[in-house]
């Protein structure tokens, strides 16, 4: 009988996970592995005495999977890794095809095959889905677990907001195929929703000279900021709250959808920003900072 480790956090998925811990396992059972459940401490390696499973399960977002992935590189092993999605975020999980139904992504692990992925590796770390550093790491870093558990993604949204005023221009250096590029960010997004017609817009900036690093919709709203200045708002079509900073002028340009789908709420005295909230529809107030 094949071996699996069901690593998961009890708050993961607003305890989703927890509750279900018994009917993971059944499933993975059914399918010929003799699974031990085992709570996430992130003190200590959690596989100190699995070196030969078979399968490695992680419920959780994208950090508890760098989590599982560099716990395992420290051991020197190569174990297969399956993701169930529970975090406040899983782009990693979502680009690999994993449902968010812990249930079905637990069939689709226990059914599927293996398939290998890039990772990289920085000063020693390694990641799978992205690096970041500056206001990306510190934002997420710094947003408390517990607004996450009440709002989800929105916390990271208000967090972002709060580092925009301590947000300077940050020097870089690239280094690829044998040449260096040195340059300041100078501008930086914070976003929440979704843009529908961002395809469309991102073709119209490519053939104005604009380059894209990303696919995602995000970015389209930062070079539709450079190339058409307020005047992106009436491209834009979606639901969609933001706020972005240049800060080589100092500017914070803020805005939200024409329905308020994604609200954005901000008062100001003297001239400065000094409060910001989200509502739900029914004007309750989920989140004040």
């Amino acid at each position: 009988m094949k071996t699996a480790v069901f690593l998961y956090n009890p708050e993961s998925g607003k305890g989703k996970i927890a509750r279900n811990v018994g009917c993971i396992s059944t499933i993975f059972q059914a399918y010929g592995y003799d699974v031990t459940p085992q709570r996430i401490d992130f003190t200590v390696n959690p596989f100190d005495g699995n070196e030969t499973i078979d399968l490695m399960v992680v419920a959780g977002g994208d950090g508890t999977v760098n989590y599982a992935v560099n716990a395992m590189k420290r051991k020197g092993l190569d174990i297969p890794i399956g993701v169930i999605p529970a975090g406040t975020a899983n782009d990693f999980a979502g680009a690999v095809g994993m449902s968010r139904e812990p249930l079905e992504a637990a069939r689709q692990i226990a059914s599927g095959a293996v398939d290998r992925v890039d990772c990289g590796c920085v000063n020693g770390l390694y990641f799978v889905n992205i690096f970041s550093f500056g206001i990306f790491t510190t934002t997420s870093q710094r947003t408390p677990d517990q607004r996450k558990h009440k709002i989800g993604k929105l916390a990271y949204l208000i967090e972002g907001v709060k580092e925009l005023r301590a947000m300077h221009a940050v020097p870089l250096k690239v280094v690829a195929d044998g040449q260096a590029f040195d340059f300041n960010s100078l501008m930086v997004l914070v976003f929440n929703g979704e843009i529908y017609n961002y395809r469309e817009l991102r073709r119209q900036l490519i053939a104005a000279g604009h380059a894209f690093s990303t696919q995602g919709d995000a970015e389209v709203v930062l070079h539709g900021f450079e190339q058409w200045g307020e005047g992106v708002l009436d491209r834009l079509r979606g639901m969609f709250a933001f706020a972005l900073y240049d800060t080589a002028t100092g500017e914070l340009f803020c805005a939200r959808d024409t329905f308020g789908i994604k609200p954005l709420y901000y008062a100001v005295e003297d001239g400065r920003i000094l409060h910001t909230w989200i509502e739900n529809l029914d004007g309750k107030v989920l989140l004040e900072a």
